[in-house]
């Protein structure tokens, strides 16, 4: 059932979106992981300074540092990459937002998305970003709303529909 009151919104969406997009969702835990295990690694290199383990610890933690770099570097560009080579993810989009749902979609599909189903919305710089589940998110730019008035409709809907 199609709601009168539906706001429609027309974007072209690009991979660095996504990228963005992925970077909201990661950024503090990125941080947070990256300060904790810089002071463990500190702490522990400076503790084994004098003793036979010193190569042992460095190794261990060159070990935890390329491990995280491929987790939290690596994978986000890999990610991208794909983005980019995927013609189905990117391109010109359309979102419409309603009261019960959130229709989603482009050229090649179209989905519908239950309120329930969001499990947290991020407001960062000129993106809003939806995330469904653990791996899904949609990626909505600011600039796809035509006035400022949509732009807090927008942002109204979805706190109450959400949340923070």
């Amino acid at each position: 059932m199609m709601d009168k009151d539906a706001l429609t919104l027309r974007f072209s969406l690009t991979p660095a979106m996504l990228f963005g997009g992925h970077w909201a969702l990661y950024a503090r835990r990125t941080l947070i992981v990256t300060i904790v295990v810089l002071a463990v690694t500190a702490v522990s290199i400076l503790t084994s300074w004098n003793t036979t383990d010193f190569a042992m610890t460095c190794a261990v933690w060159a070990a935890i540092w390329l491990l995280l770099a491929h987790l939290y570097v690596l994978r986000p560009w890999l990610h991208y990459r794909g983005w980019v080579r995927e013609p189905n993810v990117t391109g010109e989009c359309e979102v419409k937002v309603e009261a019960d749902a959130l229709h989603a979609g482009n050229a090649r599909v179209e989905s519908r998305y239950e309120w329930s189903m969001f499990t947290r919305r991020i407001e960062r710089g000129g993106l809003f970003v939806l995330r469904i589940g653990k791996k899904q998110m949609i990626v909505i730019p600011k600039s796809a709303f035509a006035s400022d008035e949509d732009l807090a409709r927008f942002r109204e809907i979805v706190t109450s529909k959400i949340g923070g």
